[in-house]
């Protein structure tokens, strides 16, 4: 990938945003495996042609310095962190770093994130990547691959912490579901052993068909994709009511009828946002271009 400075940053800037500290530590890490495999194959291909601005990779400097502060806060003897697990399977080298695994058997992973994509439940691929770290934290216990005090752990917690960049205190009681603090705690499923290691050998498997040019379209959930809604608002106002937000016009309709004031009813269209706003690789994805009505650019 190419790193541009279209608005002339300085060059310690740019430095910084373009280095990736990761020790390459085995053929494919954790996070490329959960990476959607279209995602990963169009990234192959177009290698030469990515670019990104510095500009825009600002948020990366949060997050390394998220993590090697807080990496510096713990406590060796009751916490395993910045942890890099490695293990085999079918002869090929899986490695991951654990943020934070402790005596009492949580696993945890820091997240220097937007307040939209914490609230995003359906996040399915944090609950991917820290149930592939149980594993490989499973298999070095197994083989007695860890510092001793933590041999006998068992994993009984996972979850994210997160760190939110964009976090307003103005909008903590204007919105409900608003997270009250910049920083929030989100206990995530801890997947049965068996679970996480059919998971890591499914998409080892995932990923060797990419180099044979398999690959599958991404999901709604890999797409981040929100459904078409219709909100029902106070005749002449910008917002939704509470409870306004409906999945379909007859609901949205019936909701409507029983107010006390006038109304009015907005389509809202579902929209990808990851294809939007975050894929780096959309502009030769033939299944966004098909999405948009579009053609897939060459």
């Amino acid at each position: 990938m190419k790193i541009t400075n279209k608005y002339n940053l300085p060059q310690t800037v740019v430095r910084a945003v373009s280095y990736d500290e990761h020790r390459k530590a085995g053929d494919v890490s954790v996070t490329e495996l959960i990476q959607p495999s279209q995602i990963t194959y169009l990234k192959r291909q177009h290698a030469d042609q990515i670019e990104a601005d510095a500009a825009d990779l600002l948020y990366v400097l949060d997050g390394k310095a998220d993590h090697y502060t807080l990496s510096l806060s713990a406590q060796p003897d009751i916490e395993l962190s910045e942890f890099t697990l490695t293990t085999h399977v079918d002869r090929v080298e899986v490695y991951g770093t654990l943020d934070l695994f402790d005596l009492e058997g949580t696993i945890t992973d820091y997240k220097r994130t937007s307040v939209w994509q914490f609230l995003l439940d359906e996040k399915v691929e944090w609950e991917q990547q820290i149930n592939l770290y149980a594993t490989l934290l499973r298999r070095k216990q197994l083989v007695g691959e860890l510092p001793s005090q933590f041999l006998n752990v068992p994993i009984v917690k996972a979850q994210v912490i997160g760190l939110l960049r964009d976090h307003q205190l103005s909008k903590v009681e204007e919105e409900g579901n608003y997270p009250a603090h910049p920083i929030m705690q989100r206990e995530l499923r801890l997947w049965p052993p068996a679970e996480g290691e059919s998971f890591l050998e499914q998409r080892v498997q995932l990923w060797r068909n990419i180099s044979m040019g398999l690959y599958k379209d991404c999901t709604p959930e890999e797409r981040w994709a929100k459904p078409d809604t219709w909100a029902v608002k106070k005749r002449g106002g910008t917002r939704a009511v509470t409870d306004g937000i409906h999945s379909s016009l007859a609901a949205a309709e019936s909701f409507a009828e029983g107010r006390p004031y006038g109304t009015e009813i907005e389509y809202r269209p579902g929209r990808s946002t990851r294809c939007e706003r975050y894929c780096m690789v959309s502009r030769w994805c033939s299944q966004w271009a098909k999405i948009q009505g579009g053609e897939k650019l060459e």
